[in-house]
């Protein structure tokens, strides 16, 4: 039986920006970090668990709204990686300790199993807001005299704020689904 339910999925932007391998951008390095927190991971009110799972997420619509301006609306079926996908990756990837937390390269499992209870979260759809560093962060690097990866991520995350694309104080991020509930997260200073 499968469990499943809306959550949400916070990412530190600058702390991924600052700490992913640029020349492995698959090896993991910097999501570990990004994403791990108390504040980064809030669920929704419902867990369904339908007869055909399957079928359920792969019809599943879920929206995403930042200040009521749309960022994703898809079906789970156009997920990047579906379920499956992420636990015969995990499956066949998680013994390596590829993925650091704090400095401490660690196994994403432990003996070699996915422990019953696990939460599994699913692929994104289209619409993130991520962009790798443009050319002018690149660039820029050149100028400065500094370490090329620490002038680019600064860089980057400067432009990447400016440009308003990163989550600020304030704003209000809703997850609705059409059987899961609604999730909505408003952002306040830490």
């Amino acid at each position: 039986r499968k469990g499943v339910f809306v959550c949400g999925d916070f990412t530190d932007r600058a702390a991924l920006a600052r700490l992913i391998d640029p020349k492995n951008i698959e090896s993991g390095r910097g999501f570990t970090d990004a994403k791990s927190g108390s504040d980064r991971f809030p669920t929704g009110p419902f867990l369904v668990i339908p007869r055909d799972w399957r079928a359920f997420i792969r019809n599943e619509r879920i929206v995403t709204r930042v200040n009521g301006v749309v960022r994703q609306d898809a079906r789970g079926g156009e997920m990047i990686l579906d379920f499956e996908a992420l636990v015969a990756k995990a499956l066949r990837d998680g013994r390596r300790r590829a993925y650091v937390y704090r400095g401490t390269a660690t196994p994403l499992l432990a003996n070699g199993i996915i422990p019953r209870g696990t939460a599994v979260m699913s692929g994104t759809c289209g619409g993130v807001i991520f962009m790798p560093p443009m050319r002018e962060d690149i660039l820029g690097r050149f100028l400065t005299g500094r370490p090329a990866s620490a002038s680019v991520a600064n860089r980057f995350v400067r432009n990447e704020r400016k440009a308003g694309r990163y989550l600020r104080v304030g704003d209000r991020v809703e997850h609705l689904s059409t059987s899961m509930g609604a999730l909505m997260v408003d952002l306040i200073a830490p």
